[in-house]
Order: C-alpha cells, then sequence, then structure tokens
C-alpha cells in the first residue's frame, strides 16, 4: 500500500476560492477599463477644477443648476423679506417683499437669498481680484463657444450683482443677431448698439447717452442691441466701434458686453479687442474640451486677455461631491431660515 484512501474535506470542484479571486480580479481590470473608455468618450467638461485642468484658465466661479437651487428652497417656509433702507419700507410705505421669480436672468435681483444668487455674489469677487497690480477690469466681455450654455443667464446676473456693490454699470447686448436682454428686462429696442453704428452723424455724448435706457435695477444702465438690421455681420468692424467702448468707459464704473458664442461668430474677438478682458462661459456636461480649447486658442491669438472661465449649470449631486451637497444643504438652514426670521419675525 503506498498510500491510504482519506476522505476529502471539501469538493474537488467547484474551487469557490479561486473562481472568487479569478472573478474579483476580472471585475477590477473591467472596471478601470470601462471608466477609461468612459472618460475618452465623454469629452465634456463637466465638474469645478476641469477648466483649470484642461484649458489652463483660472476658474472664476461656479454656477450651480437651477435645479439644486429649487431643490432647498421649496424647502423653506414663505417669508416677508423686509429690505430697503434699514426700516424696511420701500417708497410707498409698505413692507418692501422680495419677489420670488423664476427667471434664471434675473435670479440676483429677485431673488437675492438664493444660492444662485450668492453664487454670482462670489464670482463676481473673483472677477473684481483678477486684475493687476490691484486694478480692476472695467470692461468685460463675455462670451461661450457654442449656443445655450447660459451666456446670456450668466452676464445679466453679473451686471446686476455689480449695480448691487454701488457700481455704476452699463450692459450692453452685443448680440446683435439674437438679443435678448431688452426682453429680460423690459425694455424698448427701437435703439441701440446697431444705431451707433451704422448712423453716420458724429458721434457725441448726447447720442451715446440717447441710447441707453435706465433698468429696473438701480445703478444699472442697458444698451440694448438696437432695432437696426442692416448689414450686421460686419457692423462690429465700424470704426465708431473703440470710440463708443471709449465713450463706455469713460461714462460708467464697470461695461459688460453680452456677445454670441465665438467658434462660428467673430464678434466676441471683435470686441474682445478693446476690453479689458474676457470671460468664457462654460455649461456644465454640454460645453466640449475640443470647443473650449479652440476658443482659447483663438483669443490667444488674438492678443485678448482671458481673465477665466464659469462653469454655469453645475449639478453638485453628480458622485464625489458630497462636501458640496452638504454645504449646500448647510447654507440653506443657515442662511434661508434662521436670517428670515431674525430680520422680519413674520411668517406667511
Amino acid at each position: 500500500i503506498v498510500d491510504l484512501a482519506e476522505p476529502s474535506h471539501g469538493p474537488f470542484k467547484p474551487d469557490i476560492s479561486r473562481s472568487v479571486m479569478v472573478g474579483l480580479l476580472t471585475g477590477i481590470f473591467l472596471g478601470i477599463a470601462f471608466a477609461v473608455f468612459r472618460e475618452r468618450a465623454d469629452r465634456t467638461l463637466q465638474d469645478p477644477g476641469d477648466a483649470p485642468y484642461y484649458l489652463k484658465l483660472p476658474e472664476l466661479g461656479v454656477i450651480p443648476a437651477k435645479t439644486m437651487d429649487a431643490q432647498h428652497s421649496s424647502t423653506l417656509p414663505a417669508v416677508v423679506r423686509l429690505n430697503g433702507n434699514g426700516n424696511g419700507h420701500g417708497p410707498t410705505g409698505l413692507p418692501e417683499v422680495e419677489v420670488v421669480d423664476d427667471s434664471l436672468e434675473m435670479t440676483s435681483w429677485h431673488r437675492k437669498s438664493s444660492l444662485l444668487a450668492e453664487s454670482f455674489r462670489t464670482t463676481l469677487t473673483s472677477i473684481l481680484f483678477s486684475g493687476q497690480n490691484g486694478t480692476r477690469p472695467r470692461v468685460l466681455v463675455l462670451t461661450s463657444a457654442s449656443p445655450k450654455e447660459g451666456k446670456t443667464t450668466v452676464t445679466s446676473n453679473l451686471a446686476i450683482a455689480m449695480a448691487e456693490i454701488q457700481l455704476k454699470v452699463l450692459l450692453i447686448d452685443a448680440d446683435l443677431r439674437r438679443p435678448r436682454i431688452h426682453k429680460i428686462f423690459g425694455l424698448d429696442n427701437s435703439r441701440g448698439l446697431s444705431d451707433l453704428l451704422v448712423g453716420s452723424q458724429p458721434f457725441s455724448v448726447s447720442t451715446f447717452r440717447d441710447a441707453i435706457q435706465p433698468s429696473s435695477v438701480p445703478k444699472l444702465s442697458v444698451m440694448t442691441s438696437g432695432g437696426s438690421r442692416h448689414n450686421v455681420s460686419s457692423l462690429l468692424y465700424s470704426d465708431r466701434l473703440p470710440e463708443l467702448i471709449q465713450m463706455a468707459r469713460n461714462e460708467f464704473d464697470m461695461v459688460i458686453i453680452d456677445t454670441p458664442p465665438m467658434v462660428n461668430i467673430s464678434d466676441a474677438r471683435m470686441l474682445a479687442r478693446y476690453s479689458d478682458g474676457l470671460i468664457l462661459v462654460l455649461r456644465s456636461s454640454v460645453t466640449t474640451r475640443d470647443a473650449a480649447l479652440l476658443a482659447k486658442q483663438r483669443f490667444l491669438d488674438d492678443g485678448v486677455n482671458i481673465l477665466g472661465t464659469i462653469l454655469n449649470a453645475w449639478n453638485p449631486n453628480t458622485p464625489g461631491y458630497g462636501y458640496y451637497r452638504y454645504y449646500y444643504a448647510g447654507y440653506y438652514h443657515y442662511y434661508g431660515k434662521p436670517a428670515d426670521k431674525e430680520v422680519t419675525g413674520q411668517e406667511v
């Protein structure tokens, strides 16, 4: 007898421990391969930090998506916010009520204590500190790489935020093909930028001032796109454009110009040459790295000073950003409820 037959302590097949190890290693390999494939397939800019990493440009601000703001604000009780000059009464002697409006373009004015409004104010702080040698830029051009990235929404809210810190602001609608600023502020568009550029009479201060309209926001004036649509594609090549921008610089503390998307239209490139800086608006999960890099390179080739980027419509609920969810929830708990009750002591 060479070897005695002894009963086995377990089945010979299947070998569970070996199968588990093989399955675990295979799963890890497939997971890494899927992550790499997904990263290469999706070339959009999605999260804070993507623009500085891929574009090598400063990120001036991050604007959360409207759904994030609505999600938290809907849980707050309705309150009467007494604004005004410290006594809580407006010109009529009645308590001033903060108007709740779903218009994104006027969020900084109608919903001053919302997360979106605070995000625009934070972005404004970065813009004011972006100048060299302690000087702030006075003429800003905002554009985007592609359409539907929220450029006009960011522009109007930044203009409102500037006016709230007692700066005399001029908002110019230079999107001559699809103007919207006059609709946002409810203004007449029969005379504006295009009429000044196409005019043949000598340019004067009175002519410039006649094309400017006051808005419902104190300290904020608007120059609409104008009613002239003659030869729109070449209007900004007029010799009157640099003279107009210089006059706006002399008359106002800040000039902010809304321009069309720049990849296929040259208007933003023309206006940026006469500005102190350009800001590129990027939409989370929409703007591609290729389009953003193309826009950046064209402006650099033109010698334009790019101040940085603004990431718009970012959703903090994306995986890996638990800190931001905690921060936003805490923001509303602290800034929404207690502040309202402390100031007013009155609920509706």
